[in-house]
């Protein structure tokens, strides 16, 4: 962590925000996992009103090296103070634009919570970035019961990336199996 010389002004800022800050509310859902976090723009939405109040303000950079993204996020006084983040890396699930996206969305809501201590309640988005990816038999049981059915092999990413925003390689284990019920169904079994 970085800050400037001084952080008495900024102290006392944050200090205040903190006092008036309530429980940001959970407006976002993920549909697969059934549970609701807040979005990104609802806590900007919350925050930033009461950190314009107190003299706050709040500022994301992203880069990146090609494999992860990297997030640093700033806390700015008005009156020049400043506290900054160590770096955070989080990796994409894939190397295409809205993998990036995603996973910058997530960078900057996460950094954005612990920076400010907000309190968004248990939150389990990140759910479906940590777990346990889809086994090689599970894929190989949705493979061939998508060319049972008389899917042409070609279109199972398609279908994947339409269900679970994923190809089939990066399916969780929960994916995965949610997948074969729905072929299993599909096929009347």
């Amino acid at each position: 962590m970085n800050r400037s010389e001084s952080i008495t002004a900024i102290s006392k800022a944050l200090v205040s925000f903190n006092s008036e800050i309530t429980k940001i509310t959970k407006d976002g859902e993920n549909p697969f996992f059934k549970n609701k976090y807040a979005t990104l723009d609802n806590i900007v939405d919350d925050i930033r009103p009461i950190l314009a109040k107190n003299g706050l303000c709040i500022m994301q950079m992203p880069s990146g090296n090609g494999e992860a993204v990297v997030m640093k996020t700033i806390l700015l006084h008005e009156s020049g103070e400043y506290i900054e983040s160590d770096i955070l890396n989080m990796k994409p699930a894939k190397n295409d634009p809205q993998a990036i996206g995603s996973c910058i969305t997530y960078a900057r809501r996460y950094s954005i919570g612990a920076f400010l201590s907000l309190n968004t309640g248990e939150d389990d988005d990140g759910n479906k970035a940590s777990a346990k990816g889809a086994s090689v038999l599970q894929i190989g049981t949705i493979k061939t019961k998508w060319l049972e059915l008389g899917h042409a092999h070609n279109t199972i990413q398609a279908q994947c990336y339409k269900l679970y925003g994923c190809g089939l390689e990066s399916l969780t284990e929960l994916q995965a199996d949610d997948f074969i019920k729905k072929l299993s169904q599909e096929k009347g079994e």
